[in-house]
Formats: structure tokens, C-alpha cells, sequence
């Protein structure tokens, strides 16, 4: 069976305002809404997406700290040919999304060092 790699964007919901602790990052407010995570699986975006999805999981990247704690998540994904990071990025950002942390790893000469985001797209009325 072949591994299926791509891109990801990741929906998490949060029908009340939440404090987190974000691992390392320290306690964050996170408001009411829908945010966004874009990443990227060229090692498996089934199992990745798959994990991201699940509440009862060890913490391991950033991300998981919220979608242990959101009301309701979904994933997005691009393959075979997929849409860049950076493009998703930017997608959400003309979505109406603000980037507010990056991903270390998302380092490009195109866009700079924000790539990856997690980036509120709609607040509830």
C-alpha cells in the first residue's frame, strides 16, 4: 500500500473562549471561533490528519494542545499534487485569517518565515 502525502488544513472550533497551555509557548487565550492549522504530511497525510483529529492522544506538537480541548475539528487535504503550505497559508489569510504563531519549520525564500499558521478565520456573532 502506498503512503498518500500532501497538505493539510486543519479547522478547530472553540464555541467559548479557552485558555490553553501551549506547551513551551505558555498559556494563550484562544477566542470563540473557528481557527485555522495548515501543515503538511509527506511521510502520510491519512495518519496525520487522522491524529490530529483524535482527542485522546500523547501532546507532542503544538497543535495538539487545541485539539484536545476544541468543541469540533475537520481537515481539509490536498493531494497528489498539493498546494503548498504557504499557499494555504495565504488562502486562509485572504480568508479573512491573521497569522498569530508559525510553524519553526516553515521557512521559505518566497514567503519569508510565515508559512504555517494558526490563524482565526470566523468568530461567532
Amino acid at each position: 500500500m502506498s503512503v498518500r502525502r500532501g497538505t493539510y488544513a486543519l479547522f478547530i472550533t472553540f464555541r467559548h473562549d479557552e485558555e490553553i497551555a501551549v506547551g513551551a509557548l505558555g498559556r494563550h487565550l484562544f477566542r470563540a471561533g473557528t481557527y485555522c492549522y495548515v501543515g503538511s504530511a509527506m511521510g502520510g497525510i491519512d495518519q496525520r490528519v487522522s491524529r490530529h483529529l483524535a482527542h485522546d492522544k500523547k501532546l507532542r506538537w503544538h497543535i495538539d494542545y487545541l485539539t484536545v480541548r476544541c468543541d469540533s475539528s475537520e481537515a481539509w487535504i490536498s493531494y497528489p499534487d498539493p498546494i503548498s503550505e504557504c499557499q494555504l497559508g495565504r488562502i486562509a489569510s485572504d480568508c479573512g485569517g491573521t497569522a498569530r504563531w508559525t510553524a519553526s519549520a516553515a521557512r521559505t525564500a518566497d514567503a519569508g518565515p510565515i508559512c504555517t499558521a494558526w490563524t482565526p478565520i470566523r468568530r461567532p456573532p
